[in-house]
């Protein structure tokens, strides 16, 4: 699990460093007019960013489900013991190599997708705090 939390943190802040969101959607009295120029823009951009993951997570899982029934497949027909289905897919199927390597390359995957997901919301959370913002400075 320590390995688990280590790879998220790592993959996590590599992205924070390729995109720094966090600065982007701070804002202030000096910079709300350029940010407010760009904020469309940026909004398309990490949505795209965002639909691009998710379309790669969307492969990994197609060859995931693959890999699987392939898996199961092999443990059914090929194996050298006669497996009933439950202990292939309780005992088997979660050890076997092949399928921990996809699952594991499918959760960093799904990482990158949540990462651009919260920036493209944060994106749009920054678009109505400026509002607000602007709308308290009005009054």
């Amino acid at each position: 699990m320590v390995e688990y939390d280590k790879q998220y943190e790592e993959t996590i802040e590599k992205l924070n460093e390729e995109y720094p969101i966090e600065s982007i959607v701070k804002f202030n009295d000096l910079n709300i007019q350029e940010k407010l120029k760009d904020s469309a823009f940026l909004i398309l951009h990490y949505k795209g960013l965002y639909l691009k993951e998710k379309n790669q997570l969307d492969r990994i899982g197609t060859l995931r489900d693959k890999i699987i029934g392939e898996r199961f497949d092999f443990y059914r027909f090929n194996y050298e013991k006669e497996l009933r289905t439950n202990e292939i897919k309780d005992y088997y199927l979660p050890k076997d190599e092949k399928i921990i390597r996809i699952n594991r390359l499918y959760q960093k995957q799904q990482w990158r997708v949540d990462f651009f997901e919260a920036a493209t919301e944060a994106l749009i959370q920054q678009g109505w705090r400026m509002k607000s913002f602007l709308d308290e400075k009005r009054t």
